[in-house]
């Protein structure tokens, strides 16, 4: 067989399991729904494009031809090149994490996927490589029914369907891209028309389910764009035109009715439908974390406005410029929520703008090149929605594999490579053939390796050390090994092994010279990944947290050398955090939280102090502040703080037990009062009530509450009288210590 043949094979071999790769979770994995796909999206490219890269020298038809698509992305990858050279953390922004999996390893992958697809593909194969791609959304979308019907857990929990993804959002996506392609093609069809009639339906029930605003709206538009313009520029299919018509008027009935009833019970009671309508509300979208995130970025932008921070860097971006009243949101952003600003903090001005050349390239490569009206019309009806959704969330490698493909495609239209009018060039083979081809393989062996096995092998011995079932001397030899192989999941790798070094020191079953054997390699790996990683607040946090407990624990056993020792390292890195992110409340809360348990309360009433006055609308700074407050002996400040953030506050269980310890009865007897008035049928409440009569010495009134329990709940009535019993017999404060 001819080598050209078996490059042939290879490359379409390859490029037809891509679309395969939306179906890998590997449970055996450290983020199983991402790191699988991620590895075989890799390799496969690597393959294929090194294969392509000698099919490439053998015969010049399947070069690359330079083109406003092409010539775009090539500046945007090297923009992005520079922003990451020169950015805060080079070796993150190229490698990443496993959470992620993205970087700019990542994108040099998908612009390998890009010109293999846009160089070598023909109408004919591009076709297959789509169908494909539906048949495969076809069994995502069965999988995601049968999460909807229960016969399948969700994964990510709730109601909201996640397929193979793992995520809402990111099913969404990939479906919102099948339904265009299938759109594309029931257009272009003349049987089976139906067939792709079902796979749209099909998508659709899958999307909504999803609840995924976004995208819904981005189809919604990309829909209402398509038909408008085929309404609008199809001439000849007068029949379509008229069907088109329909349609649009059908979705403007459907919005509009959708507004008429947006505050029915029915709108609000239904998960999706109820979402759509809070976006009616101005108060419910300014509380999304999305809209103070945004200005975190524009602000991040104004002090590195040329090449910005580098990718992977917004997690510094977030926490450098962090708004307190982010509070009740996810603690640790690394994306922006929003596709352009993320690009706008990664590379700066030049990385936004050469991103929107990008876009501005497809959609004059599409309207420039001989596609049918209506081929352009729904390409620029799934380009619009994939845009319009990018302003609210960001991409994954699954709907970059797709976008990716679709700028290949378009490139395809833009340059109709491979026509018939070209002509084989006949060249020498030798050289290729006992030259660059063993170069070519030897280094995409290396290559492999180097990028992808690696980091596998440390990214199961990590799944392998956090097993619980796992011995601790065999935890202890996985971690050793992930830590050895010095992959880009380091960082992931020393927040998981910090906890386990924790519980194992605290386990009296584990003998001293194995808890030395992890303290110590704690110590190691401390030095090396706050080093590795000097701007992430979220690092030196964890591991001023990880000594902060391990002093604690030094203390109870006694050592109080060691005890001072782990003291101050806390300090040193929770100063550190701080440094970094002097509006994070949680890292004052770990700083007061620290010098508590080394009884410096006055440093931990600053710490605390401060937190609270950042934003006095998170509960937690006020309750931290006010229990250290209480052990400072300030117990109406602390009751002044509590009560204006609500009494709910005081029913938290680390009030109610600083209340008991600083001997505040009458104020737990007359909360409970309160309770058991606004809810007169709850027992438990009850019984908590019964208690503080205990602890004020009104022992009728905690007998009167136990026989209301009595009559509230028969089924209690053996334990209460037994209690009642114990009060009558002088034993009643034995039952509230107990």
């Amino acid at each position: 067989m001819k080598l050209k043949t078996i490059l042939h094979y290879i490359i379409i071999g390859g490029l037809f399991l891509i679309p395969f790769v939306p179906l890998i979770v590997l449970n055996s994995l450290y983020f199983p729904f991402i790191v699988g796909k991620a590895f075989a999206f890799r390799i496969l490219v690597e393959i294929i494009f090194a294969a392509w890269l000698v099919l490439m020298l053998l015969d010049r038809r399947y070069r690359p031809k330079l083109s406003w698509i092409s010539g775009s992305i090539g500046v945007f990858l090297f923009v992005i090149m520079l922003a990451n050279i020169f950015g805060l953390n080079p070796y993150f922004s190229f490698w990443s994490n496993f959470e992620r999996m993205e970087g700019f390893v990542t994108l040099l992958h998908l612009g390998a996927f890009f010109v293999v697809l846009g160089s070598f593909f023909n109408e004919k194969l591009w076709q297959r490589f789509f169908h494909i791609s539906l048949g495969v959304s076809i069994f995502i979308s069965f999988y995601s029914l049968s999460q909807i019907f229960g016969w399948i857990d969700i994964r990510q929990g709730g109601a909201r369907v996640d397929g193979t993804m793992g995520n809402a959002i990111y099913l969404a996506l990939y479906l919102m891209f099948h339904f265009f392609i299938a759109l594309f093609y029931f257009f272009k069809a003349q049987k089976y028309k139906f067939a792709y009639l079902l796979i749209i339906f099909l998508n659709l029930i899958i999307i909504y389910f999803t609840a995924s605003r976004g995208v819904i709206l981005g189809l919604g538009l990309g829909l209402l764009i398509a038909f408008l313009l085929i309404f609008i520029l199809e001439k000849e299919r007068k029949i379509l035109r008229r069907n088109i018509g329909i349609a649009l008027l059908s979705l403007v009935i459907l919005i509009g009715g959708f507004l008429f009833v947006k505050d029915s019970n029915f709108v609000r009671k239904n998960q999706t439908l109820g979402r759509f309508s809070e976006l009616t509300k101005v108060d419910a979208i300014k509380s999304q974390g999305r809209f103070m995130i945004w200005p975190m970025a524009t602000t991040a932008f104004k002090d590195s406005p040329i090449l910005g921070y580098g990718q992977e860097n917004f997690n510094f971006v977030f926490n450098r410029y962090y708004n307190p009243k982010v509070f009740n949101q996810e603690p640790w952003f690394d994306r922006v929520h929003n596709t352009f600003l993320d690009w706008l903090v990664v590379g700066g001005i030049l990385g936004l703008l050469s991103y929107i050349t990008i876009l501005f390239s497809l959609f004059f490569a599409l309207w420039s090149s001989s596609a049918s009206v209506i081929d352009k019309s729904v390409l620029t009806g799934l380009l619009t929605g994939y845009i319009f959704q990018s302003i609210f969330v960001f991409d994954n490698l699954t709907s970059y594999i797709f976008v990716y493909a679709i700028f290949g495609y378009i490139w395809h239209l833009e340059t109709n490579i491979l026509n018939s009018n070209q002509k084989e060039i006949k060249i020498n083979e030798k050289p290729i053939r006992y030259f660059v081809l063993p170069i070519i393989l030897i280094v995409l062996v290396y290559g492999i390796y180097f990028v992808n096995v690696r980091a596998l092998r440390a990214n199961a011995a990590l799944i392998r050390a956090i097993h619980p079932e796992s011995l601790v001397e065999d935890s202890l030899s996985s971690y050793q090994k992930v830590f050895d192989i010095n992959s880009f999941g380091g960082r992931e790798t020393l927040f998981q092994f910090l906890d386990k070094t924790i519980r194992v020191n605290r386990d009296g079953n584990v003998a001293p010279h194995i808890k030395e054997e992890y303290l110590k390699l704690a110590e190691t790996q401390v030095k090396s990944i706050t080093d590795k990683y000097s701007f992430d607040t979220r690092t030196f946090l964890v591991v001023g947290s990880f000594y902060s407990n391990m002093s604690n624990l030094a203390r109870e056993l006694k050592d109080e050398s060691r005890a001072e020792n782990y003291f101050e390292k806390s300090v040193q890195f929770l100063e550190k955090a701080k440094e970094i992110s002097p509006k994070r409340q949680d890292v004052y809360f770990e700083i007061g939280s620290s010098y508590f348990s080394h009884n410096d309360l006055v440093s931990s009433l600053q710490n605390l102090k401060f937190a609270f006055d950042l934003e006095p609308e998170n509960p937690e700074a006020r309750i931290r502040y006010a229990l250290v407050l209480m052990y400072a002996g300030n117990i109406e400040e602390a009751n002044t703080v509590l009560s204006k953030g609500g009494n709910s506050l005081y029913f938290d269980l680390r009030v109610m037990n600083t209340l008991f310890y600083t001997n505040q009865n009458t104020k737990i007897l007359s909360l409970w009062q309160e309770r058991v008035e606004e809810n007169p049928e709850n027992p438990e409440f009850r019984k908590s009530l019964a208690a503080a009569c205990i602890m004020n010495d009104n022992l009728s009134g905690a007998i009167k509450e136990l026989e209301e329990i009595i009559k509230l709940r028969p089924e209690f009535k053996e334990s209460a009288d037994f209690m009642i019993a114990e009060i009558r017999a002088g034993r009643g404060q034995a039952l509230i210590t107990n």
